[in-house]
């Protein structure tokens, strides 16, 4: 799609949202807009969708929140897997466990999945990884398959050949 067709389609967006949702001629910069009456996500998000612009964690969640997906599927806010934590006044530190909190995460999701559905529920739950602050990659963990999926666009010639038996994320996963 030529840039200039997308960014027309993007600003007709932005108007209809403006107009027929939120009921006023111009979206503001600290607008919110609840997703199926769910997530609030900032209005701001809508401009992300150009051509020259990096998505970004509410926008991928937006596309998860609005996706047709099935009552066994869960899913997640992005994870950043190079997250630093002040450890001192003076310095930072890598987190080492960066996948601890999505742990957390998915074990709620079981226990609300068995109370809703029953014992035998066996889910499959989505996560949205990004590192450097610039790539997203997405984590999937499939409990009706017993297997975790992890998808990444730019893994190395390693990885897709199988000649790296476990890549960063594998190694984060074993540890959380």
């Amino acid at each position: 799609m030529p840039e200039r067709s997308l960014n027309i389609a993007v600003d007709q967006l932005i108007q209809d949202v403006s107009t027929k949702v939120l009921g006023k001629r111009k979206m503001e910069d600290d607008d919110d807009i609840a997703v199926d009456g769910g997530v609030d996500l900032p209005c701001k998000i809508f401009s992300m969708l150009r051509q020259d612009k990096w998505f970004n964690a509410w926008l991928l969640m937006a596309g998860m929140e609005m996706s047709d997906k099935s009552s066994f599927v869960r899913y997640g806010y992005s994870v950043d897997v190079d997250r630093f934590e002040r450890f001192s006044r003076s310095g930072t530190r890598r987190v080492s466990r960066p996948l601890a909190c999505w742990r957390k995460t998915v074990e709620k999701f079981s226990s609300e999945g068995r109370i809703q559905q029953g014992q035998g529920i066996r889910l499959v739950y989505f996560c949205p990884l990004s590192s450097n602050s610039n790539h997203f990659t997405l984590l999937e963990i499939n409990e009706r398959e017993e297997k975790i999926y992890h998808y990444d666009l730019m893994a190395s010639e390693g990885i897709i050949d199988g000649k790296v038996k476990i890549s960063r994320v594998g190694k984060l996963i074993q540890v959380s």
